[in-house]
């Protein structure tokens, strides 16, 4: 028969050392805790939340349709708001220009966009739709926008307002980090 293994000896001050850590681990959990219930805070985590759930669905539609969001916006801007320098671009969409600058190359290689310069004295190119670009954005606009009226309520109003003035105020305030 085996031998039982003998109990460790233990450490009344090292008892004492993970038990203070224990508290203490203990208390700057409520107190991070105690800040999900600010109520800014909770604001922030369910728009979060609807975004995501929305994002994904919307996404998960769009690849169906072999698109993504991000060539969605792009064409999206490029449809409404005309021939658009990649600047535009990364600034509307929130990206950078590296990244802006990958999207447009893809929507060129496949046949999307085109550059094209307003008058021989500009430096930067415009990017449009071609006609590929434009029947590719009327036939999954549409489908989109029903989408989002079936996953988003018809806000009032004055909660566009608020979350255009949410919106407005981030891009503007400067954080400490």
């Amino acid at each position: 028969m085996q031998e039982d293994a003998p109990e460790l000896s233990r450490n009344p001050f090292s008892d004492s050392l993970l038990s203070k850590a224990a508290m203490e681990n203990t208390r700057t959990k409520d107190r991070l805790n105690a800040l999900l219930k600010v109520s800014e805070v909770e604001s922030w985590l369910s728009l979060m939340a609807a975004f995501n759930a929305i994002y994904q669905r919307l996404e998960s539609a769009l690849a169906v349709e072999q698109c993504s969001i991000p060539r969605f916006q792009i064409l999206f801007n490029l449809y409404f708001g005309g021939g658009l320098p990649p600047i535009e671009l990364s600034r509307r969409l929130l990206v950078t220009r590296g990244n802006i600058s990958m999207f447009l190359k893809r929507l060129q290689t496949d046949g999307l966009i085109r550059q094209e310069k307003k008058t021989l004295s500009e430096k930067r190119s415009n990017y449009v739709l071609t006609a590929k670009g434009k029947a590719l954005f009327e036939k999954v606009f549409p489908r989109h926008i029903n989408r989002v009226r079936a996953l988003m309520p018809a806000l009032p109003g004055p909660q566009i307002s608020v979350l255009r003035r949410i919106a407005a105020s981030a891009r503007s305030t400067a954080l400490d980090s």
